[in-house]
């Protein structure tokens, strides 16, 4: 069966570890997937992150984490998703427009040096938009990815 939305704190501290991919998530609410041992991420139509009103971010805490990426359909992060995530090294955003930010930088408290892969044709976009322009250095073209 499908999932559309998975609830809060669903997942907290169950020790999940490796990798994880939500076929068909497309909501993820607040601390979900917090305080486990997942490595990589593929969330490949997710639209939103709703996490992180006054909770742990939906993958907060997950220090393992080195690996996100969004597949075309994202629209929307929330503060503080990554919080925590101090081994961040590549966050893949599929989508040629680049999701809002509501209440805050989703990535604070993460990897100081992590990389944002975008569309090519999106590199621009992504580096002017609010919020994301904080990490214009670190924004590059996704078909210089390598893994």
């Amino acid at each position: 069966p499908s999932v559309t939305s998975i609830g809060s704190c669903a997942f907290k501290g169950c020790a999940i570890s490796g990798e994880l991919t939500l076929q068909s998530a497309q909501t993820i609410n607040d601390a979900a997937f917090s305080n486990n041992n997942l490595e990589k991420l593929f969330l490949p139509n997710i639209v939103n992150l709703v996490g992180a009103s006054n909770a742990d971010g939906t993958f907060a805490k997950n220090i393992q984490l080195k690996h996100v990426d969004f597949g075309e359909s994202i629209e929307g992060l929330r503060r503080d998703e990554f919080y925590g995530c101090t081994n961040l090294e590549i966050v893949i955003c599929r989508s040629t427009i680049p999701p809002a930010w509501n209440f805050g930088d989703p990535f604070r408290g993460s990897n100081s040096t992590f990389l944002i892969y975008v569309p090519d044709a999106s590199v621009t976009a992504y580096q002017e938009a609010t919020n994301w322009s904080t990490y214009a250095d670190r924004i590059r073209p996704l078909s210089e990815y390598t893994e």
